[in-house]
């Protein structure tokens, strides 16, 4: 096993910097919509317990080898010390978290004819979170409505579901709307060079056979309303729906999703790729740790990053999608990350229109029948 490596972890707060932390740990994801740190010092640094003063709430940054891994908010300062020793530990969040804790206060608020990166920016505004964009958005929602009491982030997700798309962060301190890289210099993990240890999971359990997406119950809708509006309220609401399959399940396992928004049957089409797509693509995942916080010096393994795998031992070879990186700091094993892995067909969206080939499911490299 290769030596500890320690790198430096630097919290900014306001102007002041603050370094010596002798146990690190962050947890970035893109599923995770908000990554977290955890900090920690000990009495190796004298005069510590004197000069690091934190309040809960404080702005701050947290960088590792020079890299930005968080920007976000002190959300707990926890000082303790006795007769021979004193420490802390911090732990926060990005700026995200709010997205994720709160809810809309006010009057309902609704949009005609807007596309996501529109209706998230007003969302977000309150907030001061600005809202980035590095792909296609889709057309424009014909109507969407944001009432009181929604979750921020769930909001947000519901409606990015409906386009194949992204929110997650990349710990600069902005809500970005994307989709899963399908390439890219994410760096190699090797086994034999940089693997220090690994796990797999190849499961099948959350993946089924057919997905077919429909849209919501006429419920009591068709109480003290015409036939006309019954009428519409079923071609805009019910009577879309869409399916794919998975070819990988042979066996009957079918999967039904009620739409929480109105769609075409094109769009329902699409929504069900995309959940048969994510499924089989995370039923193939693997963790890795390796020493250090980089693939190379001044650099940080990122998420949403396509970095080559070569194990044999797994039977993995090829691109696969960074979907989540842990990195840490303790004084036994140095510098480490834990990325874990998945197929990059995860995430992938695809945006052919629905035929009996392309509703088919399966893993390029893995599932494909040969």
């Amino acid at each position: 096993m290769a030596e500890p490596v320690f790198l430096k972890a630097r919290l900014n707060v306001a102007d002041a910097r603050f370094d010596g932390w002798t146990c690190v740990r962050v947890s970035l994801a893109l599923d995770q919509m908000s990554g977290t740190f955890e900090l920690g010092l000990s009495d190796r640094y004298p005069g510590a317990h004197e000069n690091y003063r934190f309040r809960p709430g404080s702005r701050c940054t947290v960088s590792l080898d020079g890299q930005t891994v968080i920007t976000g908010y002190v959300e707990s300062f926890s000082p303790c010390y006795d007769k021979g020793s004193h420490g802390m530990t911090l732990k926060g969040r990005d700026v995200t978290c709010d997205l994720v804790d709160c809810q809309h206060l006010g009057p309902p608020v609704q949009w005609k004819g807007q596309t996501l990166d529109r209706i998230a920016a007003q969302v977000c505004r309150p907030f001061k979170i600005p809202v980035a964009v590095d792909t296609d958005l889709g057309a424009a929602y014909p109507d969407v409505k944001y009432d009181e009491g929604d979750t921020v982030m769930a909001f947000l997700v519901k409606w990015a579901r409906q386009r194949g798309v992204l929110l997650t962060s990349y710990g600069d301190g902005m809500l970005w709307i994307t989709r899963a890289k399908q390439a890219g210099a994410g760096g190699a993990l090797v086994l034999g060079d940089n693997i220090e240890a690994a796990s797999g999971n190849f499961d099948n359990q959350g993946r089924f056979s057919k997905y077919v997406v429909k849209g919501q119950s006429l419920g009591t809708f068709w109480q003290g309303n015409s036939a006309e509006e019954i009428a519409e309220f079923q071609a805009a609401y019910t009577g879309p729906f869409g399916e794919a399959t998975d070819s990988a399940v042979p066996r009957y396992r079918p999967m039904v999703i009620i739409s929480e928004v109105k769609g075409t049957s094109a769009e329902f089409a699409e929504r069900a790729r995309h959940e048969a797509l994510v499924r089989a693509g995370k039923s193939r995942a693997a963790t890795y740790a390796v020493t250090g916080w980089g693939p190379a010096p001044g650099q940080v393994w990122r998420i949403n990053s396509v970095v080559q795998v070569r194990d044999p031992f797994m039977g993995l070879n090829g691109p696969y999608l960074i979907e989540r990186c842990q990195y840490s700091l303790d004084a036994q094993r140095g510098s480490q990350t834990t990325i874990g892995v998945v197929h990059p067909d995860a995430y992938t969206r695809r945006a052919e229109a629905p035929s009996d080939e392309a509703s088919k499911i399966y893993l390029r490299g893995m599932d494909q029948p040969s």
